[in-house]
């Protein structure tokens, strides 16, 4: 690991109310991956073995998705969808930012990886909550794939996925319309998450994603893929009446912030 991202890892733990104890750890005892995070009366278990510090951890502490809040107008309190939960940091940086949470659904295909996000989520927020253990495709289908611990790249279409390496599990593929009708079906989703490696352009490529017309806000993680760029999901979107709006973070190229201008 360089030296930068010793130095990135040490500032974020900083943030946390524990910090003394996560730095300790992480020089001490190396070899337990899993440590419990401390802020603002929130408890939060992190897997470093599975890379939870670049996925959850990071979701919390930096402006990634935080960037975006100051040009949201939310109702109080406001419905999420997660697709690409993680851990649950997503949802976790909201309640600590300050934005009401009226339900939260969120999704994430990794067994082990929902394993810490359904705690997580659980323990830490009272809304109404929805974990889902499935994958957002483009059609409805079961997979069946080889999982490990988890990983912030994993995605369906993964090569160690398919290597045999890890626990078999079939886990259902559900559109995003379905998703809709599951967790939210007539209520608007007032912000919509978006990483998923990829499985965005499945998802748009195919007809069953008119729901995301009913989200007020969409943040999105845009990989290009397979020749396909971002422009071929943002100008389908902008067909559907959402206008991209600026970041601040010049680093984030990847990650876009949209609004519904029917709906906001």
């Amino acid at each position: 690991m360089a030296l930068s991202d010793k130095l990135d890892g040490f500032k974020s733990m900083w943030r946390f109310d524990n910090r003394w104890q996560l730095v300790l750890s992480r020089l001490l005892f190396r070899d337990n991956g899993l440590n419990v995070y401390c802020i603002n009366g929130m408890r939060i278990l992190i897997d470093h073995h599975a890379g939870d510090e670049s996925g959850t951890r990071l979701a919390i502490v930096s402006p990634m998705y935080r960037q975006f809040l100051p040009q949201m107008t939310l109702p109080t309190p406001a419905n999420v969808l997660d697709l690409g939960g993680n851990g649950g940091g997503f949802p976790l940086m909201l309640e600590l930012s300050g934005v009401k949470l009226k339900k939260v659904a969120a999704v994430e295909f990794n067994p082990f990886t929902f394993a810490r996000m359904r705690f997580n989520l659980e323990k830490n927020l009272k809304c109404d909550l929805l974990p889902l253990n499935a994958a957002i495709t483009g059609e409805s289908k079961t997979l069946e794939m080889h999982f490990n611990e988890g990983g912030t790249a994993d995605s369906l279409y993964g090569d160690d996925k398919k290597s045999g390496i890890g626990r078999l599990v079939r886990i259902q593929g559900m559109t995003f319309n379905e998703l809709y009708e599951a967790a939210f079906k007539s209520e608007v989703i007032d912000i919509c998450k978006m990483d998923v490696e990829g499985a965005e352009h499945e998802v748009f490529d195919h007809p069953h994603h008119e729901a995301v017309k009913k989200c007020r806000y969409l943040i999105m993680e845009i990989h290009p893929w397979q020749g396909k760029p971002p422009e071929t999901i943002l100008n389908k979107l902008a067909s559907y009446g959402f206008e991209e709006m600026p970041r601040t973070l010049a680093d984030e190229q990847d990650v876009y912030f949209l609004r519904n201008k029917t709906l906001s």
